[in-house]
């Protein structure tokens, strides 16, 4: 998300608009029918804050140029109860790291006050539990410049730790409010939708039994709206994955072209003719022909069997004359 820069979207259909927009900034969404409603209210209020909106058949996305502008606009939708989404601000959302190598059984109220004491603002601190507690604790630090510096960190509590950022979840957000994808609950102006039957209910006020058909409020389909082999969730994570492939290939093909070009220095022959003539192709592919394109010599194999046998000689000759005395000694004695 873009410092200090809020998106707001309006729209008719929620999961077309969450499969849509795809922006890291405050987006909300509104009915079509009441767009131009909500624009004539806010320009004829004297006090209303500057807006950028690009609009659509489906919704209508609204950018404002502070984040006080953001939460007005976001109170202002709230009261005209229209249907809209939007994100955290950049400014209120956490920085988060993860602490490893502490013992499991380190309390979190103890990281805090030494992380404190060391001048970092920490909003909370909380243990990475897998049936039983894990050496890994998340710290959610104020978004600050000295916050930055706490992956120099390299001890606390007396023990040797490893500081990192947190890994990027692969899966698309959903949320479990409206069931749409590509933001939250919390962030979310839309009517709730039920997770099981897909009526407009909060999903625990699902007044069917579990034993009653499930409708997916996506699709249709007979699965909860959670369930990741829906066809609108398999669609997005395919079009995520394409879009990711296809940044990958241009990154790749940009550093296989640099890298061809420096690892191949250029030709310094000088292969130009005289003034006032013209380069024929011959005096233009001059010195260019690697070596490698010519194939070695075949070897004579009658050479290398001669070799092969003069050299066997030498060494098969002084053996034989050593043998031949052995024997005559051995003769001699036994004639004696």
């Amino acid at each position: 998300m873009d410092n200090c820069n809020q998106n707001c979207t309006n729209n008719k259909n929620k999961t077309q608009n969450a499969n849509a927009i795809k922006s890291k900034s405050p987006q909300k969404t509104a009915n079509n029918d009441n767009k131009r409603n909500h624009s004539s209210s806010s320009n004829s209020e004297p006090s209303s804050p500057k807006l950028l909106q690009h609009s659509t058949v489906d919704h209508l996305k609204v950018q404002t140029s502070n984040p006080e502008a953001y939460r007005t606009l976001v109170h202002y939708l709230r009261n005209e109860k229209a249907e809209f989404h939007t994100f955290q601000l950049k400014e209120d959302k956490p920085m988060r790291i993860v602490i490893r190598n502490l013992h499991p059984s380190t309390s979190t109220e103890m990281i805090k006050n030494e992380l404190e004491h060391r001048l970092y603002e920490v909003r909370q601190v909380t243990q990475v539990i897998s049936k039983i507690p894990l050496p890994l604790f998340f710290v959610d630090l104020e978004p600050t410049d000295h916050s930055k510096e706490i992956f120099k960190l390299e001890s606390i509590l007396h023990t040797k730790i490893k500081i990192e950022e947190p890994h990027k979840p692969k899966i698309i957000s959903q949320c479990q409010n409206c069931q749409a994808y590509g933001h939250t609950k919390a962030y979310c102006g839309y009517s709730p939708r039920c997770v099981r039957c897909g009526d407009d209910h909060s999903s625990s006020a699902c007044p069917n039994s579990r034993q009653d058909p499930m409708r997916c409020a996506l699709c249709t389909g007979n699965h909860p709206a959670n369930y990741r082999g829906c066809t609108v969730y398999k669609n997005l994570q395919q079009r995520k994955k394409t879009n990711l492939n296809n940044h990958k290939l241009h990154v790749n093909t940009s550093y296989k072209s640099n890298n061809v070009q420096d690892s191949h220095p250029r030709n310094t022959t000088s292969c130009n003719p005289p003034s006032g003539h013209s380069q024929t192709y011959a005096q233009a592919t001059q010195g260019q022909h690697l070596q490698s394109d010519i194939p070695p010599p075949t070897p004579d194999i009658n050479s290398l069997m001669s070799s092969f046998v003069s050299k066997l000689k030498t060494l098969i000759n002084p053996l034989i004359t050593l043998l031949t005395q052995v024997i005559s000694s051995l003769l001699a004695r036994k004639n004696e």
